[in-house]
């Protein structure tokens, strides 16, 4: 049977459809289903590995881009089993491994590094023993072997004791008992997810947008009582040699009973005017503000706040402005000050999660922020709090 090749409109598509399944493992993976690790190690399979098919990144000719790293320094001398892109969170039925993500800005400072570095060469993992896992091998070693793609008879010894045995090695225990953590190998995983999508993101904003599929959200005009449908702002869908738009009109969303999901999120933080103002000011610092980003860690946030609507978030943004430019200043007064601006970013989510916390002082805690949200230094963000918003004033 022939065969047609396919055109590069057609390895786009292809790559918009592995961008929402991987963005679909990543949103089960964070909702509890570890075992998604699988699935996400499948996708960026396809996505980067070259053997004896090409990865759809070489296929689009995009191979040699660059990508976040954002694994903590290693170093061969520590006695202890090393996880460059985990940390643990204190729970209490037992602790486990979690992933970072945008959580601790700090790990940014690699900034983006070439293909052959991050894949091949860098430990992210290093067992008891002494044994290191890369990016590659844990990625190829799931999807290849222990089932994403493919269940092997047979396993490597190094890989079974650090999924198997507890090679790892770190243990808790509580009230019930004591036991290993599981799951690193997994967790990791994800974080690797994170730093790949990150990048393509980088690379391709307009197949980004598009892979979000997000629908026109029902608002309460501010005229009338009655609800209306806005339409879409240009929701980028890749045709051709279409160029990627930002929505070009802002929209207010006070008072609007959309309920919050990760589409409804990303939509109002790339089209809200309240949203508009706050990056505004933020790169008014000399700090670069991208596009949403990923806003899985925020809807946990909002959960926690019992903040359903749109309009109730909006309203919260809203009244944060008078002292919130005070706070965000001190900020980044505290993030910066051994680091240059010109080498930070963030995105719009990143700025939800700062009012959030500063909004929430009994929720968002210094202990919660490090050990449930990952913060490395809460205090940056927790002490300008205490200085300039009223609610903390006594």
């Amino acid at each position: 049977m022939a065969k047609v090749k396919q055109s590069e409109e057609d390895l786009k598509s292809q790559l918009k459809d592995q961008i929402q399944l991987l963005l679909n493992s990543c949103q089960l993976f964070d909702e509890g289903f570890k075992i998604e690790a699988k699935n996400i190690a499948l996708r960026i399979r396809v996505l980067l590995h070259d053997a004896r098919s090409h990865s759809l990144l070489t296929q689009l000719g995009k191979k040699d881009i660059l990508f976040y790293d954002t694994s903590l320094d290693y170093d061969s001398r520590n006695p202890f089993p090393y996880m460059g892109l985990i940390k643990i969170m204190k729970r209490p039925k037992g602790d486990e491994f979690f992933a970072p993500l945008d959580e601790d800005s700090s790990r940014y400072l690699n900034g983006k590094i070439t293909f052959s570095k991050w894949w091949n060469e860098l430990i992210v993992l290093e067992d008891s023993n002494k044994n290191p896992f890369t990016r590659k091998n844990l990625i190829l070693t799931v999807s290849n072997k222990d089932g994403g793609a493919h269940v092997d008879s047979e396993l490597n010894e190094e890989y079974v004791n650090l999924t198997r045995n507890e090679s790892i090695g770190w243990m808790y225990a509580n009230n019930a008992g004591e036991g290993y953590i599981m799951g690193a190998e997994l967790t990791t995983i994800r974080q690797i997810a994170h730093e790949v999508l990150k990048s393509l993101k980088d690379e391709f904003p307009e197949i980004f947008e598009s892979a979000f599929n997000i629908p026109p959200p029902k608002i309460k005009n501010s005229a009338k009582e009655d609800e209306m449908i806005i339409e879409p702002l240009k929701v980028i869908v890749y045709e051709g040699e279409a160029e990627s738009k930002e929505y070009k009109q802002k929209m207010d969303f006070n008072g609007s009973e959309t309920e919050i999901n990760i589409d409804s999120l990303v939509f109002y933080l790339e089209a809200s005017i309240t949203v508009d103002y706050w990056t505004n000011f933020i790169e008014s610092l000399g700090i670069k503000v991208g596009l949403a980003g990923m806003v899985y860690k925020e809807i946990q946030m909002l959960k926690k706040v019992n903040i359903k609507t749109i309009g109730e978030l909006d309203n919260l943004l809203q009244k944060s402005k008078g002292w919130g430019e005070k706070y965000l200043n001190g900020v980044y007064i505290n993030i910066c000050w051994d680091v240059s601006r010109e080498r930070l970013s963030t995105d719009r989510s990143g700025i939800l999660k700062y009012f959030l916390i500063a909004n929430f002082p009994d929720i968002f805690t210094d202990d919660i922020l490090e050990r449930e949200l990952g913060h490395g230094n809460p205090e940056y963000f927790t002490v300008p709090a205490k200085l300039y918003n009223p609610n903390y004033q006594t």
